[in-house]
């Protein structure tokens, strides 16, 4: 007899304060400060500057209008306090240029109040940093003196992907513009839906997800559907809890718990949670890696296996469960494979004994509401 290895603890609280501490874990910010939090753009406003180029089969102008629609659309969060700001054209030397292998190094890691997104047509920069695997990539240049928000951020787009040849059809593009943008904005990856959807791992006690219902911050995307250029909740919660407007916390709901190994006693880290609305699964469901919210929760303190669902729909009831990482857990310090099986939260039942707590049976779970006083 196996027995398995977790045990969820999962309740839902009233929380009095805002602290910090953590990792760039999936599901959660993109950069932690070890003492202050969550690495954001000060004030929630977001710079960008746009290249002069081609990419791909799209012209220049259409290019640019898809940059800027996916800020948008991140902008558009109800629950989310950012103003994006499009600075205009790369500047080299005071001139708007089109940025290129033989002058990106003249932008790239240059500390000049520019935020580039870059349209590399042919490719040939994506290879020269070692990312050429990737149809878009997002990266962090300078941090404030005091690391606790980010200065100037670029974003990479390799025209190479979006050529005639694809895979992306400009139909799909904006998905994964609007994915690079959530790393730019300070989002990690996320695993709710799209690992079912795309490798088929299977949702416990759930058929196949629609494409409809795939979050953004997923690492693979659609190369010909529209839905991932929209944030899905999972994509608003954790943006809103970045950037919070002064109602988000006071009128969403939270879901807190630990992850606790099979001795009863040893947290675990990295581990993937998620709640699910029963109401909903799919469209309303937000995921949280264990030891990656302290910050949300705790003064600073020693690693834990702490999880948060965050942003979820007050008064309604959510199954909430643990499920291995296959595929998406780019750089993440996740626990893959989990030594047992995905299994859900079972209230006053949940036990390490399969004999006693089948990993399908589950106690619907009502999220609390969180008031901050500090922090």
């Amino acid at each position: 007899m196996n027995r398995r290895p977790f045990r969820i603890a999962a309740y839902a609280l009233l929380l009095t304060a805002l602290f910090a501490m953590s990792s760039p874990w999936a599901g959660n910010p993109f950069l932690v400060n070890s003492t202050s939090g969550p690495v954001t753009w000060e004030n929630g406003d977001v710079p960008f500057n746009t290249d002069l180029g081609p990419l791909g089969i799209l012209d220049n102008a259409t290019a640019t209008q898809i940059v800027r629609d996916g800020f948008a659309t991140w902008q558009a969060v109800p629950t989310a306090s950012i103003t994006v700001h499009d600075l205009g054209p790369i500047l080299i030397g005071g001139v708007p240029t089109d940025i290129t292998f033989d002058n990106f190094t003249q932008v790239l890691f240059q500390l000049d109040g520019q935020s580039p997104v870059i349209y590399d047509h042919d490719g040939r920069i994506m290879d020269a940093l070692g990312v050429g695997g990737f149809a878009g990539f997002s990266l962090g240049e300078f941090l404030t003196p005091d690391g606790k928000h980010f200065l100037e951020r670029a974003i990479l787009l390799d025209g190479r992907d979006i050529d005639a040849n694809g895979p992306f059809t400009a139909v799909g593009w904006p998905g994964l513009v609007t994915h690079e943008e959530g790393h730019h904005l300070g989002l990690a990856h996320s695993v709710v839906n799209g690992q079912a959807f795309f490798f088929g791992d299977p949702i416990l006690g759930l058929p196949p997800p629609p494409s409809s219902s795939l979050e953004t911050m997923y690492p693979f995307l659609l190369i010909n559907s529209v839905f991932q250029a929209s944030p899905h909740q999972d994509d608003i919660g954790m943006l809103s809890a970045l950037y919070p407007t002064a109602g988000f916390f006071a009128n969403t709901g939270i879901i807190r718990g630990t992850i606790v190994a099979g001795n009863l006693v040893s947290v675990l880290r990295g581990v993937n949670v998620t709640a699910r609305n029963l109401a909903d699964p799919y469209n309303d469901a937000v995921s949280s890696i264990s030891g990656s919210v302290n910050f949300f929760f705790d003064a600073p303190s020693p690693p834990s296996g702490l999880y948060a669902a965050i942003g979820l729909t007050p008064g309604a009831s959510y199954r909430v469960g643990i499920s291995d990482i296959n595929q998406g857990g780019f750089s993440s310090p996740i626990i893959s494979p989990l030594p047992g099986p995905d299994e859900f939260y079972n209230g006053a039942n949940e036990s390490n004994d399969p004999d006693h707590d089948q990993p399908t049976a589950f106690t619907a779970v009502v999220p609390g509401v969180l008031a901050l006083a500090g922090g």
